[in-house]
């Protein structure tokens, strides 16, 4: 899917966006009300009761630009996070579109942690990352300056 994201940049598919970006983001996919493989995660409800199973997958997309292009998708099971496999996403995608494809990174603010933000700044990418519960004194920094 990389050389058809690369073919389509070659083309000028994008060539009315000023900036190209990649997004990163993980979901649930297949519930289940039982085990089916080993790559089936469970399900919790608020008592922290099993009540199924899922695949969990993280996938990069080409974005702001007219065309939005879903190029790479990894499953994971357990024993690996969204957060480790969207690193390795982000790597891999930066190897097979090369290094001055894209502009910056959007993420989910559970991504806004150092090594990730490392391993953006390596692959030459700013990141754009929503600021959420999980880093508060930033996040109520930035209300207190900014609202």
């Amino acid at each position: 899917m990389a050389g058809v994201v690369r073919q389509a940049k070659r083309n000028k598919s994008f060539q009315e966006s000023r900036w190209i970006g990649l997004a990163i983001d993980g979901t649930g996919a297949g519930r289940s009300r039982e085990r089916k493989c080993k790559g089936c995660r469970p399900v919790r409800n608020e008592k922290k009761e099993i009540v199924g199973c899922h695949h969990k997958v993280v996938m990069v997309s080409v974005v702001g630009t007219e065309l939005s292009l879903p190029f790479d998708v990894e499953p994971y099971g357990p024993g690996d996070s969204e957060y480790r496999v969207g690193q390795r996403l982000l790597r891999r995608a930066v190897e097979h579109l090369g290094a001055r494809f894209a502009d910056y990174v959007v993420a989910d603010g559970a991504y806004a942690t150092a090594p990730f933000l490392h391993a953006a700044g390596e692959s030459g990418l700013k990141v754009v990352a929503r600021l959420k519960g999980n880093l508060p004194e930033l996040y109520q920094a930035a209300h207190q300056n900014y609202l």
